[in-house]
């Protein structure tokens, strides 16, 4: 619907004119009234040449307004010369100074008033290319379905990738240097679960904590406007998702995690203005808005990561039980790593101090079994350790299923020793043939065994 004033055409459901304020409600138009306004010759053909060599209408009014040109004399102009001006971008309220009841008043009344029916597609274009007016359109409504229908597919899209090269991958690599699929596809399952629900995690702290620091500037809207502003950044996964298989292509693959690196900046910055429209707030607080989220994370995230290897390698150092090995507060109780399928029995395990090994083992592995040899190392000096044959292993090498074997030699064999209290770590070998189906194969068992040397007159 056009104006019957000034010819511009109405917003939809607005009977108020945005250019020269006609209210077709209130006020009829004289007949006459649109030829009301004389246009100077002069100018009108100016407008006509600017118009006809490609000048946007825009443009052509801007240089008509250094003549002091009304609105009305410009837009009949404009309409004259055969052109058509664009409506204005909705005029940003000051809203430091005004409450929040009323700040949001005014938001709706802008986003109701704002010039848009965009579809899905023309949402996600006006993501892509920038187009950060495409935001007043998305915080009015709101489209929660199209953010989460985005987030999904860009994981789908990059599970079937992962799927894809590791199919290839098997197709050629030997046979033994492969996962089975099955295994790997049910790996990628949970990966997928896993990163599904880091997602939705993510998604709710970081927009949480963004809003939190832009109601502190007197943003104007609610959370969902910052959820959805945020949320519908997903486009670019969406789009950039089929290529991260470039990824996996040497050489390329670095030139695209370098691309991609621009890219989350440029990203980035598209969501720190959409934020600043949305929210009435200058472009310095959207970006500290969003920064200071962000850096709480990477901060947390890196504490949380020094602590787990931390806590991995005071586990491998025997910190957590045992302490260190030249200690004498060393530990109260044995405790084992390793020893998939020939088990200790860790309450009738040790070693006195002297180096007399006293160890119990059960056979887990699900037949009869003949143990050959055992070797025992001392992982606190390597180069120390102790070789044992079958005899040291009573009362008898051969272990049924499910029965246990003792482990015991003189301390002149086996060198390992300490004070009492001190703690030991012994990495135990043990070679065993076992016989299945009338086929006789040998296999090594090991692992390691941590705890506090024993008094001699009081040996487990």
């Amino acid at each position: 619907m056009d104006c019957p004033k000034c010819g511009q055409t109405l917003l939809k459901g607005d009977s108020k004119c945005w250019s020269c304020g006609f209210d077709s409600r209130t006020t009829q138009p004289a007949a006459n009234e649109e030829t009301s306004v004389q246009l100077n010759p002069k100018i009108l053909e100016y407008a006509k040449k600017a118009l006809s060599k490609g000048v946007s209408p825009e443009k052509v009014a801007d240089k008509l307004r250094e003549l002091e040109l009304s609105d009305e004399e410009i837009g009949n102009t404009i309409k004259a010369a055969g052109g058509r001006l664009q409506p204005p971008e909705p005029q940003k309220i000051q809203l430091s100074n005004v409450k929040t009841e009323t700040k949001r008043t005014i938001f709706q009344q802008q986003l109701q008033s704002a010039n848009m029916n965009l579809t899905f597609k023309d949402r996600i274009i006006g993501v892509l290319k920038f187009d950060i007016r495409v935001f007043d359109d998305i915080s009015a409504r709101k489209p929660w379905k199209e953010i989460i229908a985005m987030g999904l597919a860009a994981l789908l899209i990059q599970s079937a990738i992962g799927i894809m090269v590791i199919l290839f991958m098997s197709m050629i690599m030997p046979s033994s240097q492969t996962t089975p699929f099955l295994t790997t596809l049910l790996g990628l399952g949970i990966m997928l679960v896993f990163q599904l629900a880091l997602m939705v995690i993510s998604f709710f702290i970081l927009t949480g904590l963004i809003h939190f620091v832009i109601k502190r500037f007197g943003g104007r809207g609610k959370w969902s406007d910052t959820a959805v502003v945020y949320g519908y950044s997903w486009a670019w996964t969406l789009v950039l998702a089929p290529l991260s298989i470039l990824g996996f292509i040497p050489l390329i693959g670095i030139l695209y995690s370098l691309a991609m690196i621009l890219v989350g900046f440029a990203i980035l910055g598209e969501v720190i203005l959409g934020l600043s429209r949305v929210h009435g707030i200058s472009k310095g607080e959207a970006i500290v808005a969003v920064l200071i989220p962000i850096a709480l994370i990477v901060i947390v995230v890196v504490i949380i990561s020094f602590l787990l290897i931390a806590a991995i390698v005071w586990w491998q150092l025997g910190i957590f039980n045992m302490g260190s090995s030249s200690s004498n507060l060393g530990a109260s109780t044995v405790t084992a790593t390793g020893f998939a399928k020939i088990k200790p029995q860790l309450t009738a395990t040790g070693m006195t101090s002297d180096g007399t090994p006293r160890m119990v083992f059960t056979n887990g592995v699900g037949a009869p079994i003949n143990i050959r040899n055992a070797k025992i190392i001392d992982m606190n000096n390597p180069i120390t350790s102790c070789s044992l044959s079958s005899e040291d292993f009573k009362p008898n090498p051969q272990v049924a299923s499910g029965e246990n074997v003792k482990l015991s030699t003189s301390a002149t064999n086996c060198v390992i020793h300490g004070d009492v209290g001190s703690v030991y770590q012994a990495k135990v070998s043990i070679v065993y043939d076992v016989s299945v189906g009338g086929v006789t194969t040998t296999h090594i068992e090991s692992g390691t065994l941590r705890g506090p040397m024993e008094s001699i007159q009081n040996p487990i």
